[in-house]
């Protein structure tokens, strides 16, 4: 069973132009940033007649017409033996296939046949309910709208034979629901609802990331032991886990497998990043901060507000491996303007004074944002490839507030035709622990108990100023970095974090021949990636990987060059 399933992601081209001409999104080209960043073999489908020609074992329907003619050549193709997972889409069959679709639901849970994913957010659902008995209906899984209770009358996934192929379904528009997670459900122009408890003030007429919060108060908020708030859920990971664990089990059961390679090297759990901002300027708090990484044997990002520091503490900070990044300030009581021109300017002037050495990631002051994506198009026109102004700005909404704590490229909004920013979104999860004004070191531990869970980035923020003002903050610091290390965290900067990114969006696994050599294609500067080989003989598994059992292969640098491995 080393036969790789051809994939077809079908979003169909014609349709999306003309959902464009409109300002209207298509976020089911998400599923290319979210199958990329795993390496998973796939081919593009733009038209359905290409269906029919390529000989695809399993097609994702992301985004297609619902006509008669499109779900006419749908059910040949399943007839035909072929298989089809649509995501909450194709309503057009349902009638002929003995279903009629549903309420929509426009925010509400799912849980799915597994321990880990009983409690998944999301923000559209499109269920189809049973006409007549079905008996050849197998589901799993549920979804039911906020406020009611799970019924197995609208199940999360539906199949049906057709023919000599499969019919699957997924209830829930599952890229429109991670994007609206992570990047918000429309673009920013006001300030956001504030929480019921008074914990999270955010309507304080500075526009900022958490006004575009799409999480609930009451249902996604946790409290310790202290009684600190905070969003508990990474839910837009959960739910690329749960689209994975679906799609590899619909190529096991045709005796063939999706290949795909891990989010972190070899050795490397997750991990950990830890950024300052420099607000005030002042060297000594510089001094402060430097010794404490010293003394904790971590690198970090520095992020830099204008004036920015004395040219010995840049020296310091880059002599010591730490990366030296920019902080856009357009707040208005400092004088900042939320503009292109102000952007460049800002960038231009720190840049004169850190020298010349590149500059790869920012963080905007305060985390202010506006619009949908402008911030990420001024990151390309001057070069910064990483960003991490998305993150909580308030007590009361610490933790995964945008849903994840996994890197990833933004999408942009339907008036520029939804293409991927080259920017890496890189989430902080909690600025400063014990000043007063946000979390206490109690939700450390659920916090990176839960990025563990899911494999991704513990991001937290600590300013310099604070570092050296408060000894709670730097002892914060301490008991962060220690329990990060002890739990397997590796540190990363942002600068490495968005090189692996990168160089692991160049590999290309080909196929596995007969031989049990796995080839592919690298670019040499990656090393010790995984690649992973789903298999449905337990006996054989090196990993349980997604809820699947995996065979475990490790690319070493000579192995790259050689462009194969053996398995």
């Amino acid at each position: 069973m080393n036969q790789i399933a051809k994939i077809g992601v079908y979003i169909d081209d014609r349709l999306s132009k003309r959902y464009w001409e409109y300002g209207q999104n298509v976020f089911a080209l998400f599923l290319h940033e979210v199958l990329g960043r795993l390496r998973v073999p796939y081919q593009t489908i733009k038209d359905i007649d290409e269906v029919k020609t390529n000989d695809f074992d399993i097609v994702i329907a992301g985004f297609s017409p619902e006509t008669k003619d499109e779900g006419e050549k749908i059910l040949q193709y399943m007839t035909d033996g072929g298989t089809v997972l649509a995501l909450a889409n194709l309503n057009q069959l349902a009638p002929r296939l003995g279903y009629k679709t549903g309420k929509e639901i426009n925010e509400g849970y799912a849980q799915y046949d597994h321990e880990k994913y009983t409690k998944l957010r999301f923000l559209n659902a499109s269920p189809w309910n049973s006409i007549h008995n079905n008996g050849d209906y197998v589901h799993k899984g549920v979804v039911y709208e906020k406020g009611t209770q799970p019924s197995f009358n609208t199940p999360l996934f539906q199949q049906l034979p057709i023919g000599e192929g499969k019919f699957h379904r997924c209830s829930v528009d599952i890229m429109k629901t991670i994007v609206n997670l992570q990047q918000g459900k429309e673009p920013l122009f006001h300030d956001g609802v504030p929480a019921p408890d008074n914990s999270a003030e955010i309507v304080d007429n500075v526009l900022k990331v958490d006004d575009m919060y799409a999480m609930d108060w009451d249902e996604d908020r946790k409290t310790t032991e202290t009684n600190q708030s905070y969003f508990a859920y990474p839910y837009a990971d959960l739910w690329r886990e749960v689209l994975f664990n679906y799609l590899i089990n619909l190529a096991l059961d045709k005796d063939l497998t999706v290949p795909f390679v891990g989010y972190w090297p070899d050795q490397v759990k997750s991990v950990a990043l830890m950024s300052h901002d420099s607000d005030y300027n002042q060297d000594e708090h510089a001094e402060t901060t430097l010794d404490l990484l010293n003394e904790t044997g971590i690198k970090s990002t520095w992020c830099m507000i204008l004036p920015g520091y004395s040219k010995e503490i840049y020296n310091r900070v880059k002599e010591e491996g730490h990366e030296l990044a920019f902080h856009y300030n357009a707040v208005h009581v400092d004088e900042g303007v939320w503009s292109r021109e102000a952007f460049h300017e800002q960038f231009t002037e720190i840049k004169e004074n850190i020298g010349q050495i590149p500059i790869l990631s920012n963080k905007n002051h305060l985390t202010r944002y506006e619009g949908w994506g402008e911030l990420f198009e001024w990151c390309e026109e001057t070069g910064i490839q990483s960003d991490q102004t998305y993150g909580p700005s308030k007590k009361g909404n610490l933790g995964f507030l945008f849903g994840t704590c996994h890197p990833y490229f933004p999408i942009a909004w339907g008036t520029d035709r939804n293409r991927m920013y080259d920017v890496l979104e890189a989430v902080f999860l909690t600025p400063d622990l014990e000043t007063g004004k946000w979390g206490d070191t109690s939700i450390i531990n659920p916090i990176l108990d839960e990025v563990m869970n899911v494999q991704g980035v513990a991001h937290f923020l600590f300013h310099q100023i604070h570092i050296h003002r408060n000894s709670k903050v730097r002892n914060a610091f301490r008991e962060f970095v220690s329990k990060a290390k002890s739990r397997g965290f590796t540190f990363w900067t942002g600068k490495e974090l968005n090189e692996w990114e990168r160089l692991k969006r160049t590999v290309f696994i080909n196929e596995i021949n007969d031989l049990n050599h796995i080839q592919y294609k690298a670019n040499e500067g990656i090393k010790n990636f995984i690649v992973y080989v789903p298999t449905k003989y337990t006996e054989n598994k090196d990993e349980s990987v997604f809820g699947i059992s995996c065979r475990k292969i490790v690319c070493q640098p000579d192995e790259v060059k050689k462009d194969e491995v053996n398995i």
